[in-house]
């Protein structure tokens, strides 16, 4: 809603709905939704960590040796000079079939996100994820016309659904970006089902945590236009509190769930050991 409480106040609680009807139907969330597949490739990708380019092609070597066929690279605060050089290291480690993305986190102005985006334009790149600030909408419709690999924007805002809205409006960029952390289960799929009516994936990122990523899983197997589970490494620093987690095959592939509504299992004796008080 545009008044009251932000959308991602009450994500927590439409997944939680969502569950509960789950359960009660005694199926997965997604067929509710009306599951599209029962799996999705995953792509690995770390926070930022390097300063060196030699030191990304040791995390590309790492995230390939453990099956995955999709890696995004956060460069931090490395220089981006020093991004352009590293992008074609890994291009060239990895090989052709290994896709790409690069995520700069809006750190970017429009001549610098130019600069590296032609870098991964001549490496083939699968997308370009928030090089600019998404408040920045000239940057972005400029670099969406400049550069051909696809401008992915954005899960910044604090209202995905209506950014989202206005840059499909506007066709400023070529692949939208959500997740349940801010739209929950419900607000997550409208904006996938608003990026189909206009031929746009919408890519679904990151939720922080065990439980939304699992909501995350459930709307990514109920649509068909979003290609990857982006998965975190390393795993522990958003993957807690379950019994059993998401883990990807040796292939990079995540199964869907057979249990009724999210179907993981929290692990009460983790959330007593971790927990620091309790409100009454």
């Amino acid at each position: 809603a545009r008044k009251g409480l932000s959308m991602s106040a009450w994500a927590p609680v439409d997944i939680a709905l969502w569950d509960a009807a789950g359960k009660q139907a005694g199926v997965p969330i997604y067929e509710l939704l009306g599951n599209q597949r029962d799996e999705i490739d995953a792509y690995a990708t770390y926070p930022p960590r390097h300063v060196d380019s030699a030191e990304y092609v040791k995390e590309a070597e790492e995230v390939i040796s453990r099956g995955f066929k999709a890696y995004k690279i956060h460069p931090g605060v490395m220089g981006t000079d020093e991004v352009v050089k590293m992008v074609s290291m890994v291009r060239e480690r990895v090989g052709p079939a290994v896709k790409l993305m690069l995520d700069p986190n809006c750190g970017y102005d429009y001549r610098k996100a130019l600069d590296v985006g032609q870098a991964l334009d001549r490496n083939g790149f699968y997308w370009y994820e928030d090089p600019v600030p998404h408040f920045d909408l000239d940057a972005i419709t400029e670099l969406t016309r400049r550069l051909k690999v696809p401008i992915c924007m954005s899960d910044q805002p604090d209202n995905q659904f209506y950014w989202g809205a206005n840059a499909l409006r506007t066709r400023s960029n070529r692949l939208l970006r959500g997740t349940a952390a801010k739209l929950g289960i419900t607000g997550l799929k409208k904006l996938c089902s608003m990026a189909e009516g206009f031929g746009y994936n919408c890519e679904i990122g990151t939720a922080g945590n065990s439980l939304m990523n699992i909501a995350n899983l459930h709307v990514i197997y109920s649509v068909a236009n979003c290609a990857y589970y982006e998965y975190w490494m390393p795993a522990e620093a958003h993957q807690f509190g379950l019994l059993e987690d998401v883990v990807p095959n040796n292939e990079g592939v995540i199964r869907a769930t057979q249990l009724p509504g999210l179907g993981y299992q929290i692990d009460w004796d983790y959330i007593e050991k971790h927990k620091t008080g309790t409100l009454a």
